[in-house]
């Protein structure tokens, strides 16, 4: 009888290995997936952490409200720490890694009223920012913006604060008209009933060329010239 061959264990766990670690990296990838991580992703949001940070440092309240970073806006505010209150125009920062852009067109408070921040608002207005600031693309005011987004609570506070109702923006929109096209009826009625005026003819919302409202076109515009 011939004698049995031997296989070295070393060869047998190199060949199990090899058999297996397709099977262990595909795993970990739908894993991060699912938990929606990824090596590019990770440094993507590690990329915005540094830009958050350099923003904070320097004061740049309006970055930080374009990153929806309110906590540090927040932060900034009750510190004191903050440049410009008005500013229109944000940093570039992490400029190595190239994740972040600067931003232009409205301001801190244009940002918090779009985006329901009762609480940044008011701290805005304490602060002394600008009530009826004009976005420097459409003219909207941040009246406008709560109107169009349905905030009647920001509203309200922008109206009790002074705020003016009857400004009308680069295409003639009012933040009654806004409201109006937009359906929120409660917002136009609550305008209506504090002084907005009914403009003749009255001045009608028309679609944007991008298919977004005129009153956001600041968006999409500082997005396009990288501003």
């Amino acid at each position: 009888m011939l004698p049995l061959k031997t296989v070295p264990r070393s060869n047998i766990l190199r060949k199990n290995f090899l058999f297996v670690a397709p099977f262990i990296l595909a795993v970990a990838f739908l894993t991060m997936a699912a938990c929606g991580s990824s090596p590019s992703s990770s440094s993507y949001r590690g990329s915005q952490q540094i830009a958050a940070q350099e923003a904070y440092n320097a004061g740049d309240l309006f970055h930080l409200a374009k990153q929806d970073r309110w906590d540090l806006v927040i932060k900034l505010l009750n510190e004191g720490a903050y440049k410009n209150i008005n500013s229109q125009k944000a940093g570039i920062y992490n400029v190595a890694i190239g994740e972040s852009t600067g931003f232009s067109g409205g301001s801190t408070l244009h940002e918090a009223s779009d985006n329901g921040r009762l609480d940044v608002v008011r701290l805005l207005v304490q602060k002394g920012a600008d009530k009826n600031i004009r976005n420097t693309y459409s003219g909207s005011t941040p009246l406008m913006y709560a109107a169009a987004s349905g905030y009647f609570d920001i509203v309200r506070y922008l109206v009790e604060q002074g705020a003016n109702v009857n400004l009308r923006n680069n295409i003639g929109e009012t933040a009654a008209s806004i409201a109006y096209d937009q359906g929120e009826v409660d917002i136009y009625d609550y305008l209506i009933a504090n002084v907005a005026r009914e403009f003749e003819p009255r001045q009608v919302a028309q679609a944007a060329p991008t298919g977004q409202p005129h009153y956001k076109l600041n968006k999409i515009s500082s997005k396009k010239s990288g501003l």
